[in-house]
């Protein structure tokens, strides 16, 4: 896989959820050694190492607790949000020291079965790794990424990015599919680039109770445009799938 992420198995590890002494802003780091890949390539296997070792520690965790009740889980299940933000697929979301966390169950029913939400999961990290040199060149950025095996259950772990629930991605959809967008030019070209290059069609996205909307790449993806950061993709599927 890319140096931007990993897929590791995992032992079990200590079952305290407070913060390590990993840095929360991974993104942050991430994208400092990228834009002076140059000067401080160096540092990226020791992040890369850090985020993984604390994106196991934590799944270990959400893992370990998952036949307690919710209120008595010390990292706990974010809820769901009506208008779909938060997105129905990928299974169970959890946020903690900076990193969001996918549990991958079918809890919607999208998939039809644990295994095939799991293969989802792993499809995702594998679209990570296709997409992030070709991103790269075109200054879009992608999160550090990890996906860990436990006990019979597959965790992905991102990178929190500098985006908002409150504000709308400037491609693609942020909501579930309920609103497709595809309007915004430097964020079109730059997909479009991007999946050229990936050799990838055009697909038509069909927003709920809307028409439909022609995307470069899977309709799946999110981009968002953060101050000072520039393009970010916040989930990328089936790329590779």
């Amino acid at each position: 896989s890319s140096s931007f992420s990993s897929s590791s198995s995992s032992s079990p590890s200590s079952s305290s959820a407070g913060p390590s002494t990993a840095p929360e802003s991974w993104n942050t780091r991430f994208q400092h050694i990228l834009s002076h890949y140059s000067t401080h390539r160096g540092a990226l296997p020791s992040l890369v190492h850090a985020f993984t070792l604390e994106a196991r520690r934590i799944a270990t965790i959400i893992v370990n607790e998952l036949h307690l009740p919710p209120l008595r889980r010390s990292i706990p299940c974010v809820a769901h949000a009506k208008d779909g933000t938060l997105g129905r697929a990928g299974g169970e979301k959890y946020v903690h020291n900076g990193i969001f966390f996918k549990l991958a169950i079918d809890s919607a029913g999208l998939y039809g079965g644990d295994e095939f939400a799991m293969k989802a999961a792993g499809h995702e990290l594998k679209a990570l790794n296709a997409f992030f040199p070709h991103a790269a060149l075109a200054a879009v950025h992608v999160p550090l990424a990890a996906l860990v095996d436990y006990r019979g259950y597959r965790i992905l772990a991102l990178a929190r990015l500098p985006i908002t629930l409150a504000s709308a991605p400037c491609y693609g959809s942020g909501d579930g599919g309920l609103h497709i967008y595809n309007e915004h030019a430097e964020c079109c070209g730059k997909m479009q680039w991007i999946a050229k290059r990936l050799r990838l069609s055009r697909e038509l996205a069909v927003p709920v109770g809307g028409a439909g909307a022609k995307e470069r790449g899977p309709g799946s993806a999110g981009v968002s445009m953060s101050e000072g950061v520039g393009a970010s993709v916040a989930t990328k599927r089936r790329t590779c799938g």
